[in-house]
C-alpha cells in the first residue's frame, strides 16, 4: 500500500508540471537517468579491454641455473638464459582485427539494449498518452452522466418518474465512474513504469503522439532499416570476426619461432651465444581451420535467415500499420460528420426519446470513439515499432 500511495504522490506531482515535454524529450531524459544503461557501458568497456588482451608476443623466459661440480677439476657450473617465443609475423596482425572486430559487436550489443530500452520507454508513453485520450472522453461522459443522474433524482423526489427509472441513471453514473477509476489505474501503473526507467525521477509526459508518418519509399526505408539494424549488424560483424579467426588460425598453424640468448660459464671457460628454436606444426591445432571455416558459413546462414526475417517482419508491420492508419483516418472522418451528441442529449431532454434510447444510442457513439482511440495507439505503436531504430 506505501508503493502505491508513493506511485501515486509522484504521478500526481508530475501531472501538475507542465506537459511542455515532447516524446523526443523524455526519451532523452531517461536515457540520462537509466541506471541499467551506465552499467551496460562499464561492463562494454571491460570487454573491449578483454578483446584487446593477449594479442601481443607471449611473455620472454629467463632462466639460470648453478650447477655444483668437483671444485677441484671442473668447478661450479653457471648457466643463464633468456628466450622469446614468437607466433608467426602475420598472427599478430590478425589478432589486432580480431579484437577490432569483437570490439566493434560490443558496440552493436549496447546499441541493441539501448534501443530496447528506448523502445519500451516510448511504448510506455505513447500508451501513457492513449490513457489521457481515454480519459479526457471518460471524464466528459462522467460530467454528463452525472447530471442526467442529478436530474432523474430530482424528477424521482417529485414523484415525476419510477424508481427502477433512476436506478438506471445511478447504474449509467457507476459504470463510467469505474471506466475513470480503471483508466487511471492503468494509466498510474504506466507512468509507474517510466518512473522506473527514469531511475526514479519524475518526468512531465506529454498530452499528444509524436509527430511522425509511415515511410513513402519502402524498399529505400528497408535498406536503411538493414543498415541500422544493431542486430542484423552484429551477425555481419560475427561473419567477420569468424573470417579473422580463420586467417589467425593459418597463421597459428605455422611455425613459432623461439629466439634468445645464453651463456654458460665453467671456471675460466665462459660460452655464450644466440638460441634460436622452431616449432613445426604437426598434430596439435589439426582440424582447426576447418572448424573456423564451418563456424564462417553458420554465420552466414544464420545473417542470411535473419535478414529475410527482417524484411518479411517490417513489410507485415508496415501493412498492419497502414490498415490502422486508414481505418483512424476513415472513423475520424465518420465521427466528424456523425457526433450526434449534442442533438441526442436535446431529443433527451426534451422527451422525444427515453432514457433506455439515449444511452443506447450514445453508447454506440461512445463504443466508436474507444475503438478510434485504440486503433490510433495500435498504429502509433505499430509506428514506434518500425522507425526503433531512429531512437
Amino acid at each position: 500500500m506505501k508503493k502505491i500511495a508513493y506511485i501515486l504522490c509522484v504521478y500526481c506531482s508530475a501531472s501538475s508540471l507542465a506537459a511542455a515535454q515532447t516524446t523526443t524529450d523524455v526519451l532523452q531524459q531517461i536515457e540520462q537517468n537509466n541506471t541499467l544503461l551506465p552499467a551496460l557501458r562499464e561492463q562494454v568497456t571491460a570487454e573491449k579491454i578483454g578483446n584487446k588482451t593477449g594479442i601481443l608476443p607471449q611473455n620472454p623466459e629467463v632462466e639460470f641455473h648453478y650447477l655444483w661440480g668437483n671444485r677441484s677439476e671442473t668447478g661450479d657450473r653457471k648457466d643463464f638464459s633468456a628466450t622469446q617465443l614468437l607466433d608467426f609475423p602475420t598472427a599478430y596482425y590478425h589478432k589486432k582485427n580480431l579484437a577490432n572486430s569483437k570490439n566493434r559487436q560490443a558496440d552493436l550489443s549496447y546499441q541493441t539494449a539501448r534501443n530496447n530500452l528506448l523502445l519500451e520507454a516510448k511504448q510506455n508513453v505513447l500508451t501513457w498518452v492513449y490513457y489521457q485520450k481515454r480519459l479526457t472522453e471518460s471524464k466528459a461522459r462522467l460530467t454528463n452522466a452525472e447530471e442526467i443522474e442529478k436530474a432523474y433524482g430530482a424528477k424521482y423526489n417529485k414523484g415525476d418518474i419510477n424508481l427502477l427509472e433512476y436506478n438506471k441513471a445511478k447504474i449509467n453514473l457507476l459504470n463510467i465512474r469505474q471506466e475513470v477509476n480503471l483508466l487511471q489505474t492503468e494509466q498510474t501503473q504506466v507512468y509507474a513504469d517510466l518512473l522506473r526507467l527514469n531511475g526514479g525521477k519524475t518526468l512531465a509526459l506529454p498530452d499528444s503522439y509524436p509527430l511522425a508518418s509511415l515511410p513513402l519509399d519502402m524498399e529505400q526505408w528497408l535498406a536503411d532499416v538493414e543498415f541500422r539494424h544493431a542486430p542484423l549488424r552484429y551477425l555481419q560483424q560475427e561473419i567477420a570476426v569468424n573470417r579473422t579467426e580463420e586467417k589467425l588460425q593459418r597463421s597459428l598453424n605455422l611455425p613459432k619461432i623461439s629466439l634468445g640468448y645464453m651463456s654458460e660459464k665453467v671456471l675460466t671457460e665462459q660460452f655464450q651465444g644466440l638460441v634460436v628454436g622452431v616449432s613445426v606444426p604437426l598434430w596439435e591445432n589439426k582440424n582447426t581451420v576447418r572448424q573456423k571455416k564451418a563456424q564462417t558459413i553458420a554465420s552466414q546462414a544464420m545473417e542470411y535467415d535473419a535478414q529475410n526475417r527482417l524484411r518479411n517482419e517490417t513489410k507485415s508491420l508496415y501493412e498492419k500499420a497502414t490498415q490502422f492508419l486508414q481505418t483512424v483516418i476513415e472513423y475520424r472522418q465518420i465521427l466528424q460528420s456523425a457526433n450526434n451528441t449534442l442533438l441526442l442529449r436535446k431529443a433527451f431532454d426534451a422527451g422525444e426519446i427515453s432514457l433506455i434510447e439515449y444511452m443506447t444510442e450514445l453508447g454506440t457513439y461512445y463504443e466508436t470513439v474507444n475503438y478510434l482511440l485504440e486503433t490510433e495507439k495500435n498504429y502509433q505503436l505499430a509506428l514506434a515499432e518500425l522507425l526503433r531504430w531512429e531512437l
